[in-house]
């Protein structure tokens, strides 16, 4: 797996302990926290630092992985994505953003960037993708990026949002 994958206008790269303050400030906003299934609300210093040792180690260990996401210019941190590996669900693309940054493309193209980059693992062959069905700034990423739509289905439990459904995306990963 790539340490640093860059694809103007982000970077990619694994997160380190000192993203822990950013991580905090960025995932402690209700808006960026409610549309999403793990992101605790509050969201504490030592939440941040759990979630980046968590990624530094399923980055080690591959091919899971989580990335930072940091604008190529700069290198501020601004959100994260990666794959995750379940039994149950399967292979599946995650992702957020702050929200200072929404509406700026930074999940398209990293996202994009993602999925060249997973298409390389031989591991990994098809991704999911869930949304909240109302959460319609992610279904229009996961649309641009081409995953197929797959069609609501009930949640285990209801979201923050009280919703009792989840769209469901699909994603075949070709290989280079």
């Amino acid at each position: 797996m790539a340490e640093r994958i860059t694809s103007h206008p982000v970077e990619l790269r694994a997160f380190t302990l000192s993203d822990a303050p950013r991580v905090a400030e960025l995932c402690g906003d209700w808006e960026v926290a409610r549309m999403t299934a793990l992101i605790p609300h509050p969201y504490s210093l030592e939440a941040a630092r759990s979630f980046i040792g968590a990624s530094r180690e399923a980055y080690d260990a591959g091919p899971a992985y989580t990335y930072a996401i940091g604008r190529a210019d700069d290198g501020l941190l601004v959100g994260a994505i990666g794959v995750t590996r379940s039994p149950e669900a399967g292979d599946s693309l995650g992702y957020w953003i702050g929200r200072q940054h929404w509406g700026w493309g930074i999940a398209r193209e990293a996202g994009a960037a993602l999925l060249d980059h997973a298409s390389r693992h031989p591991a990994l062959r098809r991704l999911v993708a869930v949304t909240d069905p109302d959460n319609l700034r992610s279904q229009r990423v996961l649309r641009a990026l081409g995953f197929r739509d797959r069609g609501l289905s009930d949640r285990p439990s209801p979201s923050r949002r009280g919703s009792t459904q989840l769209r469901s995306y699909t994603f075949p990963l070709a290989r280079h």
